[in-house]
């Protein structure tokens, strides 16, 4: 009896393993064609205290290459907004030991014919100290530090989203009259 269930749950196994379609995680050749287009990403210059930490953490992460052709095939727009607030630790005379750091982040993918792929925004938070020995340019010095910190880790957390906006890009509709009556339409012009 033991061994007709055996039998019976490994027939079961290969039925379902046979009857599903199952397919690799990752594709190469989906996954290069994909890659090599998010290495021909422009990205924008950013505005901002530190738009400079974000644009060249971007540069790092997408690559940018430059071709002979000086075109690309997509544009990366973005803007950094960040700001400390709550505290996170108290001591016993009641002052703040660390504050929380907030970072903003906002991506805008554009194809060659400068129409939107992907927007969205993503924020992080990471914790600082907020007393240095007494001297203040400890705190700065530690904000800075958290704030570039969070912005790496915000756009290396974030790849994952533009890489599937890439991969699963659909066709943009022609502005041609039956679409123009739709509300919020986004077709664009290509």
């Amino acid at each position: 009896m033991l061994n007709l269930f055996r039998y019976k749950i490994i027939f079961y196994c290969f039925f379902i393993v046979s009857c599903s379609n199952f397919e690799p995680i990752y594709n190469y050749e989906i996954d290069s064609n994909i890659r090599e287009g998010i290495t021909d990403m422009y990205v924008l210059p950013v505005e901002g205290r530190y738009g400079t930490v974000l644009r060249n953490e971007l540069i790092e992460a997408y690559g940018s290459k430059t071709t002979s052709k000086n075109t690309h095939r997509y544009t990366l727009q973005s803007t950094v907004s960040s700001g400390s607030s709550g505290a996170q630790a108290y001591e016993s005379d009641g002052t703040a030991s660390r504050l929380v750091s907030n970072v903003t982040v906002t991506y805008a993918v554009y194809d060659s014919n400068k129409c939107l792929i992907f927007s969205d925004s993503n924020s992080t938070k990471a914790s600082f100290n907020s007393k240095s020995g007494g001297f203040d340019y400890g705190n700065i010095a530690s904000e800075k530090q958290a704030i570039t910190s969070n912005i790496e880790y915000n756009v290396k957390d974030f790849y994952p989203f533009v890489y599937n906006a890439i991969k699963n890009k659909k066709s943009n509709l022609p502005f041609i009259p039956p679409f123009l009556t739709i509300k919020n339409f986004k077709g664009c012009r290509g």
